[in-house]
């Protein structure tokens, strides 16, 4: 098919928000799976041990995550998105 009108997703300014909330981060889903796990780390070093938990395992989960030129790319949104029952993410999420 040809579409008239292609949009990368990782130039939508609302889709590479990243949000520190009271209740945690929002990240949109254009956001590179490196930045999460960037993010992630350097929040721990600033939270007790009890409220990054989560952090912990979603960082643990990508350091197995396919290669750095991949994590450099792919996004939490695609990793949603392909719905495969063997996702590294969608457990955890």
């Amino acid at each position: 098919m040809k579409y008239p009108v292609l949009i990368n997703a990782s130039h939508v300014p609302e889709l590479t928000d990243i949000n520190f909330t009271e209740d945690g981060i929002k990240f949109g889903a254009s956001v590179t799976l490196s930045k999460v796990e960037e993010v992630l780390e350097k929040t721990k070093e600033d939270l007790s041990e009890e409220k990054t938990r989560v952090f912990t395992a979603v960082i643990e989960m990508l350091k197995w995550f396919s290669s750095k030129q991949k994590r450099n790319t792919a996004s939490i949104g695609g990793n949603i998105m392909t719905a495969s029952p063997i996702s590294d993410l969608n457990p955890i999420f």
